[in-house]
């Protein structure tokens, strides 16, 4: 169960809670899918889990503070987690804009002015992935 939420969702045996979320349809922020990278970090505020591997993306001081790494994590229990920014960030949605300039800032990072169309604008958060 998602804290603060009536989200919920099962676990197969061997799944992790991350691969039972999406499943459910059930958003929870992640990339590299292999406990290197922290960004399925969840708070585990009831319950536990387990992992066939030590994370290493987890430390042991995160993990006596109650965090797990979603994509590694096997439950043993019923679980109530804390999620990551996913619950905190927008559906995607599509936009048509007009590219009005493109300004190279350094390395591979463009800075792009946009003409977006239509009456509503696009949200927008810090540090959130093109993809």
């Amino acid at each position: 169960m998602l804290f603060n939420s009536d989200k919920r969702f099962s676990v197969e045996d061997g799944e992790s809670v991350l691969d039972a979320a999406l499943r459910a349809g059930v958003a929870l922020a992640h990339d590299c899918r292999m406990g290197g990278c922290g960004t399925c970090r969840v708070r585990l505020l009831d319950g536990t889990v387990s992992y066939e591997d030590e994370p290493f993306g987890l430390t042991p001081e995160e993990a006596a503070d109650g965090y797990a790494l979603a994509c590694q994590a096997r439950p043993h229990s019923d679980l109530v987690i804390e999620p990551g920014i996913a619950e905190a960030t927008p559906e995607p949605r599509r936009h048509s804009a007009v590219v009005r300039d493109v300004r190279p800032l350094c390395g591979s990072v463009n800075h792009l002015l946009l003409d977006v169309e239509g009456d509503e604008p696009p949200l927008f958060l810090a540090g959130q992935d093109s993809t």
